[in-house]
């Protein structure tokens, strides 16, 4: 996990303040779409051990995905990764705000998705 958290780390702040204009944006971009890659597979992740949990008996701890888990399987899964498509879109807008101070905070969505996710699906893969 914390080769993992370094990773992130080298690829969001990597971007000199005097580096150029369209360079940092190709890279943000390009690390957009790696964040987006990791959030549906950490919602595909989470959505899977929490099936199989729920199959084998457990239950979802999460008060907020708790309701959502009542439905059937296929219907559970699209709302999981609409949400996590809804974290990178948010994260997209973000990106291209007129604000310069909005635009530091782009990936925050992204990042706080797919740790909530990691999160959901290692603790639904010890039950």
């Amino acid at each position: 996990m914390k080769r993992v958290i370094i990773v992130f780390c080298i690829l969001l702040f990597p971007w000199p303040a005097s580096a150029d204009s369209h360079v940092r944006k190709s890279a943000e971009r390009r690390v957009w779409k790696v964040l987006t890659v990791a959030s549906l597979g950490a919602a595909a992740a989470d959505v899977h051990f929490t099936i199989h949990n729920l199959n084998n008996g457990g239950y979802e701890k999460d008060p907020l995905a708790r309701p959502f888990t009542n439905l059937p399987t296929p219907a559970y899964a699209t709302f999981s990764m609409l949400g996590a498509a809804a974290a990178d879109w948010f994260g997209w807008k973000l990106q291209r705000s007129r604000h310069p101070w909005v635009r530091r905070f782009w990936w925050v969505p992204q990042v706080v998705q797919i740790q909530g996710n990691v999160r959901g699906a290692i603790t639904s893969s010890h039950y």
